[in-house]
């Protein structure tokens, strides 16, 4: 049973644990995360024990010696190794308790923070910081000196009323009744099973603490290959990770799966033997992630799931290299979850999901399609905070980045590093419209920090601006800088007559505008994409794409000298008068060069349909439906035509041109 496997000791004295802890009896285990609470925490702990409320139970772990090695070395605590015990205490939950109460009792100095300045004000009978050093007589008295060697000294120097404090403040810390759970189990494994169904009702150690813990050995510490890991990346530039988004990528590539039943059943083994190759797919994310899809630092992530999906995929992939295929289809992937919100419930099932139905797919090369939910509109654009953590402000931030963003006075490249994009959030940096000048114009405070107002500016320039008006200090650049036009386009900054006459609400509605177009499209296909912004190129893309796949299926049937076996008479004798022509221009040219896939530039696009027909049985299986490709052909042939000629266009034979274009493009593989 439960109950005969633990000891609940009611009546516990502060000094008795803080005495196995200083004599190396009482251990902090090595998955444990940070040791000890800022001075502004311990002082509300040492509140709540002079009030005499509750503090909670500590839970400890009593381990035989094969778990000597299995204790955190903490250097400034100064505790002893454990040498002389045949049992151990390992302290599972209330270790940050422990290690804060001995710091501040002992006077120890962590880091940079000296826990001797935290006092006890006896007049006021609070906890503070005092930095001035203590004299006798005072009546705020560094908490370490109430429990130390002199503490009689002290008490003799303060008048009778002072001394009634005094006592009360020694009395309730040595009489104060801790509540401990003790496990008796030896296997670290029933140890963690018991604090699991103890902390039901509110869990305590996170997840990654339990996982560390299961697989920890003398050959394996996650949270030190997870602290190595993190450290990379800081220096890299990157900055801090979640424990949970390197747990979530192990997890998946070694379970297939992420929920909490899959991370508690890791062994050491299934980690140990992949780290090196998991940790390398996680850099390899990182690095895809900053250079394709502009998520420059981690903050930036719309969905922290994104990286350890991608993790997952570099861990599977041959080569550890995503083709340009796939990088169009995670490219996608990246921008429709984004936006619409994808991971934001139910994480963990969508992530596995996702895994199955999205990356095993491409993985394995077969047909995926993508075309997630997304509710986005100008309003909630026009509604969003910078300083309002959600995926759909940092897919603008990437969004951003993606641009290459430009130095309003030069038209330079602004450097986006850590240091600069970390300051994200800073509310005093990044407006188009400054903070003061809005509140010179009494724009409510609330409107001021509008996502649709930011920008990437840099703090020397940020200075430069200060308080003036987009109308004065875009006239300025102006004239400092010839390409400012295009300076503004980096930034996707409109332009018009709001700018010149301050018209902020109107600015923020256009800018609104801009960005949800801009959004859809990166939700595109990539010749959605060209085509929005050069449609002359798609089309020359596409008519690229046809010819190429008219010389593979053609030479891989009678080599490069196919012209005369398979391409209609008509054509041939077209195409020899337009390479006459061509010759007589170009006499340098010899006409033995111009064969097989060299003579297909000098056909119309109708004629590559002919070639396609006539020829059904070597293309059926590239193209499916014979009905339908002529259709396609005709449809192409007249969006070709408008856009080469500057014709204009009617809304029927746009739509049907681009959907011409988007069938050829994924048609042809």
């Amino acid at each position: 049973m439960l109950t005969s496997k633990i000891k609940v000791l009611n009546e516990e004295k502060i000094a008795n644990i803080i005495l196995d802890l200083e004599r190396g009896k009482l251990k902090i285990p090595r998955f444990q995360r940070q040791f000890v609470w800022e001075r502004s925490k311990i002082i509300k702990l040492l509140d709540s024990i002079y009030q005499e409320f509750p503090i909670g139970s500590f839970f400890i772990w009593e381990a035989d010696r094969q778990y000597s090695k299995f204790f955190k070395d903490i250097a400034e605590l100064e505790l002893p190794k454990p040498q002389k015990y045949s049992m151990l205490d390992f302290i599972l939950d209330g270790q940050q308790r422990v290690t804060s109460l001995y710091v501040v009792m002992k006077g120890k100095k962590v880091g940079n923070i000296d826990y001797k300045q935290i006092c006890f004000d006896i007049q006021a009978e609070k906890f503070v910081i005092r930095r001035r050093k203590f004299k006798l007589g005072d009546s705020i008295i560094p908490v370490y000196e109430l429990f130390g060697d002199d503490h009689l000294s002290i008490f003799a120097s303060l008048d009778s009323e002072k001394q009634k404090v005094f006592n009360k403040c020694v009395n309730t810390f040595t009489n104060y009744p801790l509540s401990i759970i003790k496990v008796t189990e030896k296997e670290l494994s029933d140890a963690i099973e018991i604090f699991e169904r103890i902390n039901q009702g509110g869990k305590r150690l996170g997840i990654f603490d339990l996982v560390v813990a299961s697989t920890w050995g003398d050959d394996f510490d996650l949270r030190q290959k997870y602290e190595e890991l993190e450290g990379f990346l800081i220096e890299k530039g990157f900055g801090r990770i979640t424990p949970e988004v390197v747990l979530h990528a192990a997890s998946l590539i070694v379970k297939n799966y992420c929920r909490k039943q899959y991370l508690l059943q890791l062994t050491r083994e299934d980690l140990k033997d992949t780290w090196p190759d998991i940790e390398d797919a996680f850099k390899l994310a990182v690095d895809y992630l900053s250079a394709n899809l502009g998520v420059k630092i981690y903050d930036f992530a719309p969905y922290p799931a994104m990286i350890s999906l991608l993790t997952y995929l570099f861990y599977k992939i041959k080569g550890h290299s995503i083709s340009s295929k796939n990088a169009e289809l995670v490219h996608q992937w990246f921008w429709q979850s984004a936006l619409g919100e994808r991971y934001t419930r139910s994480r963990e099932t969508t992530m596995e999901e996702d895994r199955k139905k999205f990356f095993d797919k491409l993985l394995a090369g077969e047909e995926v399609r993508i075309k997630y939910p997304i509710d986005l509109s100008i309003e909630r654009l026009k509604e969003l905070s910078v300083g309002t953590k959600s995926a759909i402000r940092n897919a603008f931030f990437c969004m951003l980045a993606l641009r290459q963003p430009k130095h309003f006075k030069n038209n330079n490249n602004i450097v986006l590093d850590y240091k600069f994009c970390s300051d994200f959030n800073n509310k005093e940096l990044h407006h188009i419209f400054p903070r003061a000048f809005l509140k010179q114009n009494r724009v409510a405070k609330a409107s001021r920090n509008a996502l649709m107002n930011f920008c990437f500016i840099p703090a020397e320039l940020n200075k430069e601006i200060s308080k003036s008006s987009p109308a004065d200090y875009f006239k300025e650049f102006s004239q400092i800088n010839p390409e400012f036009k295009d300076t503004l386009k980096s930034h996707l900054i409109p332009t018009g007559s709001f700018i010149d006459n301050n018209d902020y609400d109107q600015f923020i509605e256009t800018r609104a505008n801009s960005v949800l177009s801009e959004f859809e499209n990166l939700c595109n296909t990539k010749i959605a994409r060209l085509m929005s912004s050069d449609n002359n190129k798609a089309v020359d893309k596409i008519e690229d794409k046809i010819r190429e796949i008219i010389d593979h299926v053609l030479s891989k049937k009678e080599g490069s000298d196919y012209w005369n076996k398979f391409i209609p008479r008509d054509i041939i004798d077209v195409v020899n008068k337009k390479v006459d022509g061509y010759l007589r221009k170009n006499p340098d040219v010899s006409p033995t060069s111009l064969n097989g896939r060299k003579l297909l530039d000098f056909c119309d696009v109708m004629d590559y349909c002919k070639m396609i027909l006539v020829n059904w049985d070597l293309f059926e299986k590239h193209f499916g439906a014979k009905s339908e490709i002529e259709k396609k052909f005709v449809n192409l042939k007249e969006y070709r035509n408008a856009i080469k000629h500057n014709r204009e266009m009617d809304s029927v034979l746009r739509k049907e041109g681009e959907a011409a274009v988007e069938w050829f493009d994924k048609t042809i593989k």
